[in-house]
């Protein structure tokens, strides 16, 4: 992302100080400083605002979907993200009805206006603050015109809300954040360990074992098959010559493992001799992360869809913390900085063993 110089540098810090002590000032007037709870008759219709667009953050919405379709398994549930791409997503889990399109930014104004005419027709009896620091979500939530509003208390909560909670520790995992808003309702406390789901139906999983195999081969009964993905975003990124020291390490045992390397749509894979596989339809991506037996991969979106998929992820963590971004699913390890190729390496290959162990013995 491309930094801020000149004037606009020296006015922006201006700008949100004046925002906050503006916000603030409101919150006290009006808004919801405090945790409150209150009774609440089972909602029919729940609205969950969610206005950040990257994929990893609207996967991490998965647990607190699952917590709401558990807790009221005859309401529907809603969802407003910005970008359809992710939709089909969440269209899959239980109890999720219309997953509406926020307008992109610099949108006309009008195409805002009407999302909230469309919510507020739709006359939710819940709505949901998914982002505590968004203002597209404070405006949704206002204009939705929901009976009840769920959100985080603070100083700078604007909204007068009538369930909050506080915001969890900055070091809690984003969706145990995203989780513990459950405990401001009425009705039993939320799991502590949160999971990620997508499911994938039928012919979706055809076209991925296609794809696959197409990429492979033919792919032999008891040889792995572990994926990975070098594209993450900033400093994220590992350079490619970290991920031939991997490659050569995995590949310095005497039987190595089928490699893929998933490519963005025009990408090119990190080595020519490398087999990859791309694919625009990201249902179709879970599918075939699926069919893998260890997805290796920095801190980006792909990685929670492999842990959605519900198979080991190997996460790399050099410029965002673990402690909130860890991939949440069954055998998901984070490996922070320093880290070395070998040492990533041979966590891959202990996975990937106890992975062949268990279908061995199943």
């Amino acid at each position: 992302m491309p930094r801020t110089t000149g004037i606009r540098a020296l006015i922006r810090p201006l700008r949100q100080a004046l925002r906050r002590r503006i916000s603030r000032w409101i919150t006290r007037c009006c808004g919801t400083p405090h945790p409150r709870t209150g009774p609440l008759p089972a909602p029919g219709r729940i609205l969950v605002c969610q206005s950040n667009s990257r994929l990893g953050n609207t996967l991490l919405l998965i647990p607190l979907l699952q917590g709401l379709a558990d807790r009221y398994p005859h309401a529907r549930i809603d969802v407003v993200i910005k970008g359809c791409v992710h939709g089909s997503l969440l269209q899959s889990l239980p109890g999720i009805g219309h997953v509406h399109e926020l307008p992109a930014r610099g949108a006309a104004p009008r195409a805002m206006l009407k999302l909230i005419r469309e919510l507020r027709r739709l006359h939710y009896d819940l709505a949901v603050e998914a982002n505590s620091l968004s203002t597209t979500n404070r405006i949704l939530l206002a204009g939705c015109g929901a009976s009840h509003r769920l959100g985080f208390a603070g100083p700078d909560q604007c909204l007068r809300l009538t369930h909050a909670v506080a915001l969890p520790s900055v070091a809690s995992h984003s969706a145990l954040q995203l989780l513990h808003l459950l405990t401001a309702l009425p009705g039993r406390a939320p799991a502590s360990q949160p999971t990620l789901a997508v499911y994938p139906d039928a012919p979706t999983r055809a076209r991925a074992e296609t794809r696959l195999r197409r990429a492979l081969g033919s792919i032999p009964a008891n040889r792995p098959v572990i994926g990975f993905f070098t594209r993450a975003t900033g400093n994220k990124q590992l350079p490619n010559a970290w991920w031939q020291q991997w490659r050569a390490a995995l590949h310095a045992g005497g039987d190595p493992p089928l490699l893929i390397e998933i490519v963005p749509p025009g990408g090119l894979p990190v080595h020519a001799d490398q087999a990859a596989v791309s694919t625009t339809d990201l249902m179709e991506l879970a599918a075939l992360l699926a069919r893998l037996d260890v997805f290796v991969s920095a801190d980006c979106g792909p990685m929670h869809l492999a842990a959605a998929a519900g198979i080991p992820v190997v996460g790399l963590f050099r410029a965002t913390p673990a402690s909130r971004f860890a991939p949440l699913g069954n055998d998901c390890i984070s490996l922070d900085e320093p880290l070395h190729p070998v040492v990533v390496a041979r966590e891959t290959v202990w996975r990937y063993d106890r992975r062949r162990d268990t279908r061995r013995s199943a």
